[in-house]
């Protein structure tokens, strides 16, 4: 199941499965590292 990571990033819909809040910000980082290359 590919889920959005947490609520602050959920419009970038990133492609990672997210079960806790330690995940959720580690998402959330990574994502924004990604998304601004």
């Amino acid at each position: 199941i590919i889920l959005p990571c947490g609520t602050k990033t959920i419009r970038f819909r990133p492609a990672l499965i997210c079960k806790k809040d330690d995940i959720d910000r580690a998402c959330a980082l990574l994502y924004d590292a990604l998304k601004s290359i």
